[in-house]
Formats: structure tokens, sequence, C-alpha cells
């Protein structure tokens, strides 16, 4: 299901910018340790 998010999100994680992208890909790995997007 994270793969699924993380897909729906990318679009708009480039949309927004490198350092949004970042801080929420950071937050994603903070909540799912151990998965990489």
């Amino acid at each position: 299901m994270s793969s699924i998010v993380i897909a729906k999100f990318w679009p708009v994680i480039i949309g927004l910018g490198g350092i949004s992208g970042v801080f929420l890909l950071g937050w994603v790995r903070t909540k799912h340790p151990g998965k990489r997007p």
C-alpha cells in the first residue's frame, strides 16, 4: 500500500520541488523504517 501512496504523491513531490520532496520522503521513511520509495 505504501508503494501506491508514494506513486500517487510522486508527481506532487516533483511539482513542489526538491526541499518539500526530500522532507516528505524523510517523513515517510521515519514512519516506515526499512522501506525505500
